[in-house]
């Protein structure tokens, strides 16, 4: 699972106005127990526990946004620039989201406030949409700061894409 945070860069340079300090993603759950059946069309199941866990991502001084929106359901951004990433991906096992048991995602940000030329610090709050992330798959969400000027609401384009397994070496003969 990657969060991407992007601005909507539709009005007077968006990107110079916002920077991002802090993503928590909370309410994930973090253990269950999968059942296989060994049959010619093998089926299985995830029983969920009721543990729940929180992930947050701070960016030391704030980090700028790049400009995006959704048209149509796709996200379309300006040129090559990146959204900001939550981390490289979290490795999750799949679950459900729904109303009853939802997924809370909370950006704290600045915004610029051009009066006092001060940076004031905001909060934006949104649930994942109700989906139930497939086995096998990667999900990057899409998040785009947007509203005019004020900056009120996040807008979700949410890409599901084959994983792909690659192989790292990682040398512990430098870890301490």
């Amino acid at each position: 699972l990657t969060l991407k945070l992007w601005s909507n860069g539709a009005k007077d340079n968006v990107q110079d106005k916002i920077r991002v300090k802090e993503v928590t993603l909370s309410n994930v759950t973090k253990k269950g127990t999968l059942s296989t059946t060994a049959a010619a069309d093998p089926q299985s199941n995830w029983t969920y526990s009721s543990d729940k866990i929180s992930f947050t991502k701070e960016y030391e001084y704030g980090i700028s946004v790049s400009p995006a929106q959704i048209i149509d359901g796709k996200l379309v951004s300006e040129g090559n620039n990146p959204g900001i990433p939550f981390e490289n991906g979290l490795l999750l096992i799949p679950q459900t989201i729904t109303n009853g048991d939802p997924i809370l995602v909370t950006v704290v940000y600045y915004l610029h406030n051009e009066k006092d030329d001060l940076w004031e610090e905001k909060t934006l709050m949104t649930l994942l949409p109700e989906y139930t992330w497939p086995a096998g798959k990667r999900l990057t969400y899409n998040l785009v700061i947007s509203g005019d000027k004020t900056f009120t609401k996040l807008d979700i384009n949410t890409v599901v894409e084959d994983w792909i397994p690659h192989t790292e070496e990682i040398d512990f003969s430098e870890q301490i």
